[in-house]
């Protein structure tokens, strides 16, 4: 299924696209369609836009490669609930794309129109504070997108029917489209910011290293008596600070220490979700698919060791092998090196294997990542005990830590990733996670250090003082 758009290619390529959007909003208004308009836009960071803290909430979601995007509110939002969760967003979002009207200024097309959001990682891991607003599953469908493409940006913007048949809403769609253009216009001027001071802790709630200790040695306890070959087990840091944390600032830092991840960022209300997580679930374009192991972890100045650690080669083989198994029954080809690799990160060494291959018949994205989530890297072996073990153990609920977030169009086709490195930021607080796969040579020392190394990506972007 695809939107019906429509390409419109002005005489005068250097119309205003303030002009553009006024005019397609009102040949729109009698069409009773749900109306999308891009226009060329400025080149500026992606926080600029998120940094306007619209009420509606805000988004961002920048891969090491290809298009950026950063967007302010939601025309349209999609939640699901409980197990059927993915097959409920899906079902909502294609009855919503089914109605609209793409309409472009200029030559050069955009990316597709697409739906952000993710979930929890797993129903009802949300129910508890800083969670709560963002419920089982929830996507959104941007009010206004900005794109940003190697030497290309694009801002989109989309209005109901009953907006693009009042002329009251018209005129105050357009106000604030040519506001934001105008703010872009002015990030792309301005000077880099200035370094944060550092942020002083003034409270701290977190699982002890004992209670964390306790935790790995129970699970290496069961998996020697056969209950289970791997568990995921995480902790979460809660720091308060004298005042609020600017989650713009967060952003802006992790672009300059995470270059090889994706960013992202979920504003929902007063809560902001953000990190940089170096592992993707699943990318799927037509029938090809693309997706990794991430598993088995060190410092960076142990490369050498990692690689012929058998703890930390188990613990990344039962990752690949989970997902080969997951993804096999769908494909006509999926392959994968042998051996793994080592991705060097800014705080740490990760085993890596890229694995790839192509669909029998099409598929929708998110069929594929509920195939896939949780994967052993976040979860365990066999998958469903060790979840169960997660929820009745972990001290603090996920939330949508380590869950899957990213984005979906009309095709099918989108990007998603496995929330790590990350936290939830509320005012002057923030709850931080991370965590560790567990198997049965884990040492639980060794285990709680690794989860400061993961945490220490956040940490350092929040300029916490040492």
């Amino acid at each position: 299924m695809t939107t019906s758009a429509v390409s419109v290619s002005l005489e005068r390529p250097t119309a205003e696209p303030v002009e553009f959007l006024r005019n397609a909003l009102e040949a729109a208004k009698a069409r009773g369609t749900v109306t999308v308009v891009t226009v060329p836009a400025p080149i500026a960071p992606l926080e600029t836009l998120v940094d306007t803290n619209d009420p509606d909430g805000a988004l961002l979601w920048s891969p090491p490669e290809g298009p950026g995007f950063a967007a302010l509110g939601a025309l349209q939002t999609f939640v699901g609930s409980g197990a059927a969760r993915a097959e409920q967003i899906r079902g909502f979002a294609e009855a919503f794309f089914a109605r609209l009207e793409h309409v472009t200024l200029g030559e050069r097309m955009a990316p597709s129109l697409r739906c952000f959001g993710g979930m929890s990682f797993q129903p009802g891991s949300a129910a508890l504070p800083p969670w709560t607003a963002f419920g089982d599953a929830r996507f959104v469908f941007p009010r206004v997108r900005y794109c940003r493409e190697g030497d290309n940006a694009w801002l989109t913007v989309a209005a109901g029917p009953d907006e693009a048949a009042n002329e009251t809403s018209r005129r105050a769609l357009v106000a604030k489209i040519a506001g934001v253009l105008a703010t872009l216009s002015a990030g792309a001027r301005a000077p880099g910011a200035a370094r944060p001071p550092a942020r002083r802790v003034v409270a701290r709630d977190e699982t002890s290293e004992a209670e964390y200790r306790a935790i790995v040695q129970d699970i290496v306890e069961r998996i020697g008596r056969g209950e289970f070959e791997k568990v995921v087990i995480a902790r979460r840091s809660t720091l308060s600070f004298e005042g609020a944390v600017d989650p713009t600032s967060v952003l802006t830092d992790l672009a300059e220490t995470s270059e090889h991840c994706i960013r992202f960022a979920f504003r929902v209300r007063d809560v902001s979700f953000v990190g940089a997580t170096p592992e993707r679930l699943i990318r799927k374009s037509g029938v090809a698919i693309d997706t990794e192991a991430l598993a088995g972890s060190s410092d960076a100045a142990r490369a050498a060791e990692l690689m012929r650690s058998p703890k930390e080669r188990e613990e990344h083989d039962l990752v690949v092998r989970e997902i080969v198994r997951a993804l096999s029954p769908l494909c006509v080809t999926l392959n994968h090196p042998a051996s793994p690799e080592v991705r060097v990160l800014r705080h740490l060494l990760h085993l890596t294997t890229p694995i790839r291959g192509r669909l029998a018949r099409p598929v929708h994205v998110l069929e594929l990542v509920q195939r896939l989530h949780p994967t052993p890297a976040v979860g365990g072996v066999p998958g469903a005990d060790a979840v169960r073990f997660i929820t009745e153990h972990e001290p603090a609920p996920r939330g949508w830590y380590a869950s899957p977030i990213g984005w979906f169009d009309a095709a099918g086709d989108g990007e998603f990733a496995v929330a790590l490195r990350s936290g939830a930021l509320v005012g002057d607080k923030a709850y931080l996670y991370a965590g560790g796969g567990i198997v049965k040579d884990s040492d639980p020392a060794s285990e709680y250090a690794e989860t400061r190394l993961k945490l220490a990506t956040l940490s350092a972007a929040l300029h916490v003082a040492q």
